[in-house]
C-alpha cells in the first residue's frame, strides 16, 4: 500500500472513531428528548383546551369576547393559589391576561389577577325554583367540574325572612348534610308579620347561579353575586363573590388594621391563631361579619356563618370574595338602616353581650413575671399606696404549680388563699389565669384534671389511635386538650373549677391559649399527610400550614374534626366557664378570653393578647 493510501485510510478511521460515534448518538438522543417534550406539551395544551370546551358544553361562551368585556377592577381571581400560568388558567375555563411588560407597576402594586373569570362562567344552573310569600326555595344542579374536585352535585338554596330587616340565605348540600357550627345558638324566632313588610327584595336569575339583595326603597344594592363570577361549592372549597355598594366597609375581625378597611386587593384570613397582633396576619379571633355605609348613608351588615378556615378578599370594584374550606353558605343580611340598628339586629341573632359585674368595669392590674406571692403583694400594696383607683388584682401563669391548671405553687405562692381573702377584705377582687391545655405527664392518680378527664373520656382524640391527642404548651412534658363539644364537659369543668375555688376564692377567670395554641405544629413530629391538613386550597394563614402552633386538623372532637371545630373551640371553653362560675359563685360571671368567635360576647369579654408596649400597639382594632 502506498503512503497516500495509508494516509487516507487513517483519516477514515479517525472519522469513524468510537468517541465520535458516541457523541453523535448522544446528540440524537437529546434531540429526540426535546422533540418528545415539545410534543407532550402540545398534546397537554390540546387536551386542556378540549377539556375546557367539554366542561363548558352547557355554556355558550365566546372566550375572547367574554374576557374582553371584563374591565380590570371587575376581575375576580380564578387562580388564587400560587403558580398561575396560562395553561392552568385555561384549564379552569378562565381568562388569562398578564402584564404586557415584564414589570408592570400597575399590576404589581394593586395585585390585579392575571387569571380571572369571564362574564358567563358558571358551574351550576337552576333546576327548580319556587318563590312564595317573599321567600325563595330552589335547587342548583352542577353542570361542570371545578378544579377543586368533589363538587356538590345538587345545591339546595333557601332564602328565609327572619323579620322585615333580616334575611337569611342558605346554600347547602341537598343530598348529604355538611358541618355547621354548634355555636352560636342562632335565635331566628320572631312573631309572624305581614308577608309584604320586608325592607329588602330578593332576586335570582334562571340563567345563572347567584342572587341579589336590594333595599325596597330606591332599589339600593346590598349584595350581588349574579354580577360577580366564581361561585364554587366543592367538598373543601366554597367560594362566592359579590359586588359591594360602596368602599365604606368595616369589620372582618380579628385583624390589626384601620377601622375602615382598604378595598384595594386586601386579603383577610380568619383562622384563630396564637399570633401577637401584626398586620397581614390571622390573629386570635374569627368574626366573618362586615358592615357597610352605603353612598346614601344607610348601613347594612352581612354575616357569613361558617367556622372553617377562610379568606375574605376585598377589591376595588368594590367587591368581596368569600372563600372557605368547609361547611356551607349560611348568610345573614341585616338591613339597618343605622349602625345601631345593624348591631342590634346582629346581636338579636347571635346573642346579646353579657352584663358584666359592676366591679369589673374598674382598673385591673397584672403582668407575667411577678414570680411569687411576695412580689404580687408588693405591687398590690404599692399601687394602692399611690392612690391609684384599683379594683382587681390578677395573676398570670406563674402562680401555678408546674404550669398546671387548677393548682397553685404552694412554695412561691404560699399563702395565696389568705391573700385573696385580704383582697376581698378591702372590697377588691381577684382573677387567675386558666390555660386550655391539661398536663398529661403527671404521676398516676396525682393530678385530678387529667385523671378525671381520662375517666370521663372528654379529651380531644388522635385520629389514628383514638387516644388523647398529645401536644405541648407550658406543662413540663406534654399536654392534652379538653373537648368542649363533649356532652360530659360541663360537669367535668364544673368539678375542676369548684375544686380550685375551694383552694382560693377567685372572682372571675382569664382564659388563655384557647385558639387552641400548641408549641408543636400538631404532634411533636408534625401531622401525618392527610386531606384535612393539606386541603386543595390553603388559606393565607401564618406559617402556611393549618396546624402551625395548633392541633392536627384531623384530631377528633365529639362534635366533629378539628378542621371544622377549630375556630369555635374558644367559644366552647367560654360557655363551660360561664356555666361553672354561675353555679359556683351564684353571681354574674366575669370571663375574659384571648380567642373569640361569633357570639362569644354573650359569655365572655376579650383581651388583646400579647401586644407590645408601644404607642402603635395601643391602636389595635
Amino acid at each position: 500500500m502506498t503512503m497516500e493510501k495509508k494516509r487516507k485510510v487513517g483519516e477514515n478511521m479517525g472519522r469513524n472513531s468510537p468517541g465520535k460515534n458516541r457523541r453523535d448518538v448522544i446528540s440524537l438522543v437529546y434531540a429526540y428528548i426535546i422533540y418528545l417534550i415539545m410534543l407532550i406539551m402540545l398534546i397537554v395544551m390540546v387536551i386542556a383546551k378540549w377539556e375546557s370546551r367539554q366542561m363548558d358544553k352547557n355554556v355558550d361562551l365566546d372566550e375572547g369576547e367574554e374576557c374582553s368585556k371584563v374591565v380590570r377592577k371587575m376581575r375576580f381571581d380564578c387562580h388564587p393559589e400560587n403558580g398561575a400560568s396560562e395553561l392552568s388558567c385555561i384549564a379552569r375555563r378562565c381568562c388569562w391576561d398578564p402584564p404586557i411588560a415584564q414589570h408592570n407597576e400597575a399590576y404589581e402594586e394593586i395585585q390585579v389577577p392575571y387569571c380571572f373569570y369571564p362574564q358567563n362562567w358558571h358551574l351550576y344552573q337552576y333546576e327548580r325554583m319556587n318563590e312564595t310569600s317573599g321567600e325563595f326555595e330552589g335547587e342548583l344542579k352542577n353542570i361542570a367540574s371545578s378544579f377543586y374536585k368533589k363538587d356538590i352535585q345538587v345545591v339546595g338554596m333557601r332564602a328565609t325572612k327572619i323579620d322585615r330587616n333580616i334575611l337569611r340565605v342558605r346554600l347547602e348540600n341537598r343530598d348529604n348534610p355538611r358541618y355547621e357550627p354548634i355555636w352560636p345558638i342562632i335565635n331566628t324566632y320572631r312573631k309572624k308579620s305581614s308577608n309584604n313588610d320586608s325592607d329588602y327584595e330578593f332576586h335570582v336569575n334562571k340563567m345563572k347561579p347567584g342572587f341579589q339583595v336590594r333595599r325596597k326603597w330606591k332599589k339600593n344594592l346590598i349584595f350581588d353575586s349574579l354580577s360577580a363570577g366564581g361561585f364554587i361549592f366543592s367538598d373543601q372549597f366554597l367560594q362566592i363573590s359579590t359586588l359591594l355598594p360602596s368602599h365604606n366597609i368595616y369589620g372582618l375581625g380579628e385583624h390589626r388594621n384601620s377601622l375602615k378597611l382598604d378595598t384595594n386587593w386586601q386579603i383577610f384570613t380568619l383562622f384563630n391563631k396564637d399570633q401577637p397582633p401584626t398586620e397581614h396576619a390571622n390573629l386570635y379571633g374569627s368574626h366573618p361579619f362586615y358592615m357597610i355605609v352605603e353612598e346614601s348613608g344607610a348601613c347594612h351588615g352581612v354575616l357569613f356563618l361558617n367556622s372553617n378556615a377562610m379568606d375574605i378578599i376585598l377589591q376595588p370594584t368594590p367587591g368581596l370574595t368569600f372563600r372557605s374550606i368547609g361547611g356551607i353558605f349560611d348568610i345573614f343580611f341585616f338591613l339597618g338602616p343605622t349602625p345601631h340598628d345593624v348591631l342590634r339586629q346582629y346581636s338579636s341573632i347571635i346573642g346579646k353581650p353579657f352584663m358584666p359585674p359592676y366591679w369589673s368595669l374598674g382598673f385591673h392590674l397584672c403582668r407575667l413575671g411577678y414570680g411569687s406571692l411576695e412580689k404580687t403583694r408588693q405591687v398590690w400594696n404599692r399601687t394602692r399606696a399611690a392612690d391609684i383607683p384599683f379594683d382587681t388584682q390578677w395573676n398570670d401563669l406563674d402562680y401555678m404549680k408546674n404550669s398546671n391548671d387548677f393548682t397553685y405553687d404552694d412554695d412561691k405562692f404560699k399563702g395565696l388563699p389568705e391573700f385573696v381573702q385580704e383582697i376581698h377584705g378591702v372590697g377588691m377582687h381577684y382573677i387567675p389565669l386558666i390555660d386550655a391545655g391539661i398536663s398529661a405527664s403527671e404521676g398516676n392518680n396525682t393530678y385530678p384534671p387529667y385523671d378525671e378527664g381520662v375517666h370521663q373520656d372528654i379529651f380531644i382524640k388522635d385520629f389514628y389511635t383514638n387516644a388523647p391527642f398529645i401536644g405541648k404548651v407550658w406543662n413540663r412534658v406534654s399536654t392534652v386538650w379538653p373537648d368542649f363539644t363533649h356532652p360530659n364537659i360541663s360537669q367535668y369543668w364544673y368539678i375542676m373549677m369548684n375544686n380550685m375555688h375551694g383552694q382560693f376564692e377567685y372572682d372571675g377567670v382569664w382564659i388563655d391559649m384557647n385558639e387552641p395554641s400548641n408549641f408543636y405544629n400538631g404532634h411533636i413530629n408534625g401531622c401525618i399527610q392527610n386531606t384535612f391538613d393539606n386541603p386543595p386550597y390553603q388559606p393565607n394563614v401564618v406559617g402556611n400550614l393549618l396546624a402551625t402552633k395548633t392541633l392536627c386538623m384531623n384530631a377528633k372532637h365529639f362534635g366533629g374534626l378539628h378542621y371544622n371545630v377549630h375556630n369555635t373551640y374558644c367559644m366552647g371553653e367560654a360557655v363551660a366557664n360561664y356555666r361553672a362560675i354561675i353555679k359556683i359563685r351564684r353571681r354574674r360571671p366575669f370571663i375574659v378570653s384571648r380567642a373569640t368567635w361569633i357570639g362569644q360576647g354573650h359569655y365572655s369579654a376579650h383581651w388583646t393578647g400579647d401586644v407590645y408596649s408601644s404607642c402603635g400597639n395601643r391602636l389595635i382594632l
